[in-house]
């Protein structure tokens, strides 16, 4: 090795229970470095025979650990339970490692030790020590394998980082008569304890590893303040309410456009009050639309046997993650995340440095436009349609669905959908050029009696002529709304606007008031007026025009295509 690369010391980890046989010495004896393995009481042995050695310990702990999973009581080594987790507490030991704790403290003792390597910084698939199937990732890590960090993250992090720090644990989701060990790590010199602002006591650390406290639960707020000379840092857990919300929060909202980049998107499960909750277990489902596509899913679970290519990943301790890569195209990507009964959240990925974003064919509104065929969606899926092809369902408040460059000609009267919807159904915003663009129509859904129970669904349209990109935004109660098939437009008649008599982009009762007059031969209209006035199109301007104006008004009716006569 030397002769190839005289540069840099040779090494070697050597299980430590072989460094008392003459063979493992006089080839430790020749390296620059050498590395031991596990077992620490072999470490005083090696330094009293050779004094001359620069030791180190090459492999270290092999303690296991589940993130957000607690055991107890914690002065035992609880290694295995049915549930096939292992403790947060640093309780969970294999035969032949120590605890992060214990490991740290006989390397940081001897004086003659340079240090150690812990197995692992990461979980990895394979190995799922003390396990065996379902369990197919390890359980080592020092943060899980979607790079959460564990517990133990914050030990290590208190004894290799000067910046002041302080992390406590477990969470605070517990039930009345529990009493709670907590925990805290922390490089300051003392810790203080609160729970809902009343001191529960001031430790010092010390040469500790961890101070703690037995706290009887109740709901609320823990919280620790450290102090390390004049500085002070806090931590804090609190009670979370039930699930609420999906919230997304990405590494990076600005990609390279090369086909390779990617951005990690932690997904929290969170309360009302945007608390974690953190025994949340709640499935999310992901979409997404731009240039990007979803490479991967995760939630750190080692027990888990979901499929690391899907859209969809279970939570575990009330996270989960997804993986996005960009293509060559810049553009926007927008992901979004939703699970039953949940608020959904979506979040906004720039991609840059690659292609230009082909510029879109225009196509008519006056045809069919195709439901699934949108150029961007946030939250909606698609699914098999009753009939035929695909229809966008799973729509929930706040969801939309882009389609660009829709050509309007010299301008639309109405809107129609095919829609079906099991319950109260929702509206559907007719918006242009952005999702916070004018809304230029609003289309009430009602139920239809089932989610492939089809029926039309209309709305009058105004100022909508050119070339825009239509954005349907979905609004509604909680739940799932309804499903869209397809639409389409129909094309306005030469100006007509039906009900706008007098041309100012409104239907009110300005125009009811004109129509009366002119019904009463008290006013009459004439040219585009006259004609915006025969709102059921049989060529009079009547008493009934007089009844379908009203009712539209007072938002009885939505439109007047179902009155037009053949």
């Amino acid at each position: 090795m030397k002769e190839v690369d005289p540069t840099r010391p040779v090494t070697w980890g050597c299980f430590a229970i072989n460094m008392g046989d003459e063979t493992y010495k006089r080839i430790a004896s020749v390296l620059d470095l050498v590395g031991y393995n596990y077992f620490p009481f072999m470490y005083d042995q090696g330094r009293k025979e050779h004094p001359e050695w620069i030791m180190f310990g090459s492999e270290t702990s092999s303690a296991v650990r589940s993130r957000g999973v607690y055991k107890t009581p914690t002065n035992q080594n609880i290694l295995t339970d049915k549930d096939n987790q292992c403790s947060s507490y640093d309780n969970s030991v294999v035969a032949w490692g120590n605890s992060a704790e214990s490991s740290y403290y006989e390397i940081n003792r001897r004086s003659y030790m340079f240090g150690e390597f812990v197995w692992t910084g990461f979980d990895y698939i394979g190995e799922p020590t003390p396990y065996k199937w379902p369990s197919k990732s390890s359980y080592f890590g020092i943060v899980d394998t979607c790079g959460f960090p564990k517990d133990i993250y914050y030990f290590y992090q208190s004894k290799w980082s000067d910046k002041p720090m302080v992390h406590i644990l477990p969470h605070w989701n517990w039930s009345n008569g529990t009493t709670v060990e907590v925990w805290a790590y922390s490089n300051c010199d003392t810790v203080e304890l609160f729970l809902n602002g009343t001191s529960l006591g001031v430790k010092s650390m010390g040469n500790n590893g961890h101070v703690s406290w037995n706290v009887p639960w109740t709901p609320g707020t823990l919280r620790a303040k450290a102090v390390k000379g004049g500085t002070v840092v806090y931590d804090e857990v609190t009670t979370a309410g039930n699930p609420a919300k999906v919230r997304l929060k990405p590494d990076r909202t600005t990609i390279a456009a090369d086909g390779k980049d990617l951005v990690f998107i932690e997904t929290d499960i969170v309360d009302n009050n945007g608390v974690l909750v953190p025994t949340a277990s709640n499935t999310v489902n992901f979409s997404i639309s731009g240039p990007g596509v979803i490479v991967g899913v995760d939630n750190g679970n080692p027990a888990s046997v979901e499929p690391y290519k899907a859209n969809s990943r279970q939570a575990f301790s009330g996270k989960c993650l997804v993986i996005v890569q960009a293509t060559k195209t810049n553009g926007t990507i927008i992901v979004t995340a939703n699970s039953n009964g949940l608020e959904s959240d979506r979040v906004i990925i720039e991609t840059t440095g690659g292609e230009p974003e082909p510029t879109p064919v225009p196509r008519s509104a006056f045809t069919q436009i195709e439901a699934e065929s949108y150029d961007i969606q946030s939250g909606i899926q698609t699914e098999e349609c009753s009939e035929g092809g695909e229809d966008v369902g799973y729509i929930e408040n706040g969801d939309f669905v882009v389609y660009k460059a829709i050509d309007f000609g010299n301008g639309a009267a109405s809107f129609k959908a095919r829609v079906a919807s099991a319950t109260n159904g929702g509206n559907i915003e007719l918006r242009l050029d952005s999702i916070d663009g004018p809304i230029v129509g609003t289309c009430p859904v009602t139920s239809t009696g089932g989610w492939q129970e089809w029926a039309d669904a209309t709305c009058e349209v105004s100022d909508l002529k050119g070339v825009h990109d239509l954005y349907l935004k979905f609004t509604g109660g909680s739940g799932y709304l309804f499903n869209i098939n397809w639409f389409t437009f129909v094309e306005g008649n030469n100006g007509v606007h039906l009900g706008d008599l007098n041309d100012d982009g409104k239907v009110n009762s300005t125009d009811l008031q004109l129509m009366k007059m002119h019904v009463l031969r008290q006013k009459q209209l004439t040219g585009t007026s006259l004609l915006n006035a025969d709102v059921n199109r049989d060529g009079k301007v009547d008493s009934t025009d007089v009844a379908l104006l009203k009712r539209y008004i007072l938002r009885q009716i939505s439109s007047f295509d179902d009155y037009a006569k053949s």
